[in-house]
């Protein structure tokens, strides 16, 4: 059976860190979601720029959990949707 979170990726598994941030600016200041890290060096507490909605405004928020090499297959969100950390601040 095929995880519904692999995006019919069977096999080969890649390992990603995902950051749970909270906004803190903008529509939707409060709001908690995950996005792909490829900052080795984040740390719970540091402020990020993300992208946001459909097109994709950048937005402060918090770090407020990281989940370091996360396979493919079990991602925290469906790995077709998510979307990347654009810097840390």
């Amino acid at each position: 059976m095929i995880h519904s979170l692999a995006g019919g990726n069977i096999g080969k598994f890649d390992e990603l860190d995902f950051a749970k941030v909270r906004y803190i600016e903008g529509k939707y200041i409060g709001s908690v979601y995950f996005f792909i890290s490829e900052f080795s060096d984040l740390k719970i507490g540091d402020i990020v720029l993300v992208p946001v909605g459909s097109n994709n405004l950048p937005t402060r928020a918090e770090i407020i959990r990281l989940d370091k090499n996360v396979k493919s297959n079990c991602t925290p969100v469906p790995l077709k949707h998510a979307k990347k950390i654009i810097k840390k601040i």
